[in-house]
């Protein structure tokens, strides 16, 4: 369960350029639970005072400052999705799609490398029928789990 705060100040403590070339901003953010630490933004309207957020992590920079790392609170994330958790959305199909098939090329490749009698000996088409085989047994426990009222 997320703890929601209210931001009860921000102050400006510096801009700068980051690698990318894109402006950026560090304000101290205070909340009402009496924390008090920095925040990088990229838009200086990012967190205001009276925002309700959720404290994703905190840590001590290279140099010691205390930092953080904001969110919205679930309840404001979403995109469409009821506030699902991103890792819960679900993308179209044909990104679903992608992501499958890399998930098989990897689990392929780590596959060959750890239990392949000649790894050096793997060509493509080789790789490939590995992947194809693990999308196969994918699909099948899957479908298994459905028969099964497991899923």
């Amino acid at each position: 369960m997320e703890t929601e705060l209210k931001i009860t100040q921000v102050q400006p403590v510096r801009e700068y350029t980051n690698h990318q070339g894109e402006p950026c901003w560090v304000v101290e953010v205070a909340l009402e639970d009496g924390r008090s630490r920095q925040v990088t933004m990229k838009s200086p309207e990012r967190w205001k005072e009276g925002m309700t957020v959720v404290v994703k992590k905190e840590w001590d920079d290279k140099m010691g400052n205390p930092m953080m790392s904001l969110d919205k609170p679930l309840s404001e994330r979403g995109g469409g999705s009821g506030g699902a958790p991103r890792y819960q959305q679900r993308g179209n199909d044909a990104t679903q799609q992608r992501i499958g098939s890399q998930w098989a090329i990897n689990s392929a490749i780590s596959f060959i490398n750890t239990c392949h009698p000649n790894k050096e000996a793997v060509d493509i088409p080789e790789l490939k029928e590995y992947a194809k085989s693990l999308i196969r047994m994918r699909e099948e426990l899957v479908e298994y789990t459905k028969e099964n009222g497991h899923g």
